[in-house]
């Protein structure tokens, strides 16, 4: 019966060009839908709501993404299949619920008396549901059935564009709207994205399986432990937006952490792009660097030039229509900061180009060294934002962030090449005990 909500190609893997078209599709509809809620904020509102959101995002999204662990990555990259399903829903349920408890105590800590408050409660409790929702998505990408995934992108953009602003058009509060991001996540997850997976893995095994659990065991405990450095890198990954965000709020007030925020949504035909290319090639690539190092190199190689394309494509055009885009978009307040989104462009730009060095590393599962790289990048964000935000506002942001994102993509890429490199030697020695064993005998 679980077949019937899958389409007429059942559970068989699906090829690379068409599941990057499947991912492109609904990462585009659910991306143009969160932008259009982030328009519609800054139309109905002034840029000092949009700069709330901002804030409780910078807020709840570190906390999220460290205790959340990534493990969806160690799942897609699960070539030997070492863990089960349930193992890898146990930890993200555990996390989840830490993640929640730990940013309301932030919230109230941070925030007591602050608007934020209510804002990063409901905020915190929407990520957590995503957080788990991410082990039904990685299920689907494992089994390399974008068009799955792009199905519950798609729909949970336009349940979330409906309840966020019908719930912000009646009531006019910003915590009730975020509520909305819960609900429609809640509703995706059980109608859709739970169904849909359980389908495609018992497919592919053949047999029921155990979805869920609750409780650790040893073998929860010991992925936690293999996670545990990409939630180190997720977290400090999150910190190249809330740091420039943070500071710009305890420097140039609310209202500048709007516009800046409204400038970095307009990345989002690049983000969108890479993010599908990042989840369609990633299987394939963590095949090849087991198996096969020269395609490796060819692929990343290629996705690397997309985002090179990609990022001065976006600086061509935020040079030329900068103005008008922002206040078309926006208002004309947000236009007269079209040179600062120019630069924000370019940190777009350094971005994509980082997203597929970090992709490359993920396919090593060389998940401790991303915990050098990330922090390493998130370091050089605060340093260049303390220096430069105070003195030039949005500007200094966007330089950080440039710097931020080089900076991290130079790191990875020497820690790509050193994996090839003891990849090779191991295989190579290996080879030669094998050649001395049969002189031997």
């Amino acid at each position: 019966m679980l077949t019937k909500i899958l389409p007429r190609s059942g559970t068989r893997p699906l090829s690379l060009r068409v599941n990057f078209a499947w991912a492109f599709a609904g990462n585009a509809i659910s991306a143009f839908c969160r932008w259009v809620l982030l328009v519609m904020l800054a139309k109905m509102a002034d840029p000092g709501v949009v700069g709330l959101f901002a804030i409780a995002q910078a807020v709840t999204l570190p906390i999220s993404h460290f205790l959340g662990l990534q493990v969806a990555i160690v799942q897609v990259t699960d070539v030997n299949n070492e863990y089960e399903f349930r193992h890898y829903f146990g930890v993200k349920f555990l996390s989840a619920v830490l993640a929640l408890c730990v940013s309301i105590g932030v919230g109230f800590w941070k925030y007591a008396a602050h608007p934020a408050l209510p804002v990063i409660c409901m905020l915190s409790a929407g990520y957590g549901v995503f957080e788990v929702e991410k082990v039904f998505l990685a299920a689907m990408q494992k089994h390399e059935r974008m068009d799955c995934v792009a199905r519950s992108h798609v729909l949970q953009g336009l349940l979330t564009l409906a309840f966020f602003g019908g719930a912000f058009l009646i009531s006019r509060r910003l915590w009730i709207a975020v509520s909305g991001l819960f609900l429609a996540r809640l509703v995706v997850l059980w109608f859709n994205d739970r169904p849909c997976a359980k389908a495609l893995i018992q497919g592919a095994l053949h047999h029921p399986v155990r979805f869920t659990q609750f409780l650790p065991d040893r073998r929860v405990l010991h992925l936690m432990g293999t996670a545990f450095p990409l939630g180190l890198v997720a977290g400090f990954q999150t910190l190249y937006t809330s740091i420039p965000r943070l500071l710009l709020d305890t420097t140039h007030g609310q209202d500048l952490v709007g516009y800046f925020a409204a400038m970095a949504s307009l990345l989002v035909a690049g983000t969108m792009a890479v993010a599908a290319l990042t989840h369609s090639v990633m299987p394939r690539l963590a095949k090849y660097f087991a198996g096969n190092l020269r395609a490796y190199f060819i692929l990343l190689g290629k996705i690397i030039l997309v985002a090179v394309g990609l990022g001065v494509l976006a600086v061509i055009v935020a040079s030329l229509l900068g103005r008008w885009i922002l206040t078309l978009m926006f208002t004309p307040e947000y236009g007269a900061y079209h040179v600062e989104l120019v630069w924000v462009t370019v940190a777009g730009g350094a971005l994509f180009v980082f997203s597929f060095f970090n992709a490359g590393l993920n396919a090593a599962r060389r998940f401790r060294s991303q915990v050098i790289a990330a922090a390493a990048a998130a370091g050089i964000c605060y340093l260049t934002a303390r220096a430069w935000i105070p003195g030039h506002g949005i500007m200094g942001a966007a330089w950080s962030l440039l710097a931020c994102y080089l900076g991290g993509a130079l790191i990875c890429a020497l820690f790509i090449l050193k994996a090839a490199w003891d990849k090779r030697t191991i295989a190579s020695s290996e080879a030669q005990g094998q050649d001395d064993g049969n002189s031997t005998t």
